[in-house]
């Protein structure tokens, strides 16, 4: 009898790292991370700095964005892109179980501050390395609706007398990157 248990564990074994094995495993994994991308979505909606960034007049006139500029949707479209799984696993088996490692590439924040679609119309930064590095000469900015490029104040010479306080958060893409993680460990990978 031990014979034949020996003979099937070994075809067992072997249909685990086969390639049918893989592909069912990779679709799987495909499928999981697509949910993720789907979740992170809402959580980057819900995040407060890109409820200031989409919804704050004074925040939009700082950074001058135009009027109909949807910078969080673009920044969710470069996340979306970026995000990538490497569709070649580790393969392990130990103790009679086969173990499928997928690695995950998400975004740096080099790779994100690199996006031109980003980029603020009157600086060689994106918004977001903006939001998470800041931005100099804010004391300089005036809320005044409808004055300026983003029609929501103006760069004045000189000191102001009521400066708003920049959107700084250098943990932004940070907080995102967690989300998603936590998205990957919700969805079942």
């Amino acid at each position: 009898m031990p014979v034949f248990k020996r003979r099937i564990d070994a075809k067992i074994q072997k249909a685990m790292r086969g390639p049918k094995t893989e592909r069912v495993l990779t679709r799987k994994a495909d499928e999981v991370v697509r949910r993720a991308k789907d979740m992170l979505d809402d959580d980057i909606d819900l995040d407060m700095v890109s409820q200031k960034i989409e919804g704050d007049p004074k925040t939009i006139g700082y950074f001058g964005f135009d009027s109909g500029d949807l910078p969080v949707e673009e920044l969710k479209r470069v996340v979306d892109a970026r995000i990538d799984l490497n569709r070649r696993p580790k393969k392990k088996v130990k103790n009679k179980k086969a173990e499928y490692t997928y690695n995950i590439k998400f975004p740096s924040s080099r790779d994100i501050y690199s996006e031109s679609v980003l980029n603020l119309p009157w600086i060689s930064k994106t918004w977001v390395e903006g939001v998470e590095k800041g931005l100099s000469d804010v004391e300089r900015f005036a809320f005044k609706p409808g004055a300026g490029r983003s029609e929501f104040g103006v760069q004045l010479r000189g000191k102001v007398k009521d400066p708003i306080s920049p959107l700084k958060d250098d943990g932004y893409i940070g907080r995102i990157r967690n989300y998603f993680s936590e998205n990957l460990k919700r969805t079942g990978l």
